[in-house]
């Protein structure tokens, strides 16, 4: 694959590949960074004369373009900023499967083109709902990736909307961090107020800070474990049945027959612990778990998440069906009980990983 007309603006600051926005190149160009334009496009390969079109979801593509920019010395770092028009028009699952599909298409396509030298990756989001949520789950997702290629490295930024438009200053601050390749500092907040750049470890400046004091469940107290006829899940309820004496639902898609005996011997000691099938990625399953919960027992306390799917292996291996099996549970089932609960006043929510 041959780059046109854009090799003779190598220079000895860092080369900046953007994507989908070209008032940013130009304003990182002012700041002497040579820059490479590209918009996400699907369709084949083609420069215009100022920018590339290329599908960020083709292999091909994307490891022949990454490759060439490498071999002119044009690519040290991608800036990408996410569209906070199109996420703040959805719902959160929309959002979160809308912008992890993106990102692991993206970092998947990277590691497959064997990257040679070191590559940072900067993610630029808006703080707004849902896409302050929904990129919580690129910062782990990084972590990980960059113990996989350690010639991967990301930044994540949240700013509002004055500074995404305000291209002068975002370009500023991008250039005062990319310096930097660790990804342990993972995420920035872009302070529109003040100067600096401000090292965040949450992803909402608005999030709750956590009770100072402890709490305690009672036999009053009713909790729902998902996830529970799993490991985890099974020995917690256990004990919170036994150290509490509260009740305790287990929900799971299926049980074994050791653990429905166990259960029938669990109550036939006193403890008030019982089981319901429910898959939690099915919204409508976990409305009406919610409503024979509250019949039950009339009401709801805590919420104990430990529903999940393992699905191991390096990213380079990795398929987007395992992703979406992890996601149907431990995400979107997480949505779906918050959702169900909000007219609940819950003790506190704990979820597990």
């Amino acid at each position: 694959m041959r780059i046109p007309e854009i090799s003779s603006k190598v220079s000895e600051s860092r080369s900046i590949l953007v994507l989908n926005n070209s008032s940013l190149a130009d304003q990182l160009e002012q700041l002497h960074f040579s820059t490479t334009r590209a918009n996400n496009k699907p369709g084949p390969f083609s420069f215009d004369g100022v920018s590339y079109q290329l599908d960020l979801n083709s292999f091909l593509q994307v490891r022949k373009f990454l490759k060439a920019l490498q071999e002119n010395g044009l690519c040290d770092c991608i800036v990408w900023q996410m569209d906070g028009h199109m996420t703040g028009e959805m719902n959160l699952q929309d959002c979160v499967n809308t912008i992890y599909t993106q990102f692991f298409n993206l970092c998947k396509n990277l590691v497959k083109s064997q990257i040679r030298k070191p590559l940072q990756v900067v993610v630029v989001f808006p703080s707004v709902y849902p896409a302050d949520i929904a990129i919580g789950a690129l910062s782990s997702f990084g972590r990980s990736l960059n113990k996989e290629n350690p010639k991967l490295s990301f930044k994540f930024f949240k700013t509002d909307e004055a500074i995404l438009k305000e291209h002068v200053t975002l370009a500023t601050k991008i250039a005062t961090v990319s310096a930097s390749s660790a990804t342990q500092d993972c995420w920035r907040s872009i302070n529109p107020k003040a100067d600096t750049l401000e090292l965040c470890e949450v992803i909402s400046t608005n999030a709750p800070q956590p009770a100072k004091d402890a709490i305690y469940l009672t036999a009053d107290d009713t909790c729902l474990i998902t996830g529970g006829t799993g490991k985890i899940g099974w020995l917690l309820g256990k004990y919170l049945a036994g150290e509490f004496k509260c009740k305790v639902v287990i929900t799971g898609r299926k049980i074994t027959i050791a653990q429905a005996e166990e259960l029938a011997d669990l109550k036939a000691h006193g403890m008030e612990i019982s089981y319901h099938a429910c898959d939690i990625g099915n919204r409508e399953a976990v409305q009406e778990l919610i409503k024979v919960i509250e019949k039950q027992f009339g009401g709801l306390s805590a919420v104990f998440h430990c529903a999940g799917s393992l699905q191991d292996g390096l990213l380079l291996n990795k398929q987007k069906d395992q992703v979406e099996k992890v996601f149907a549970g431990k995400i979107h089932g997480l949505i779906n009980i918050h959702d169900a609960t909000l007219a609940h006043s819950l003790r506190f929510f704990a979820l597990f990983s």
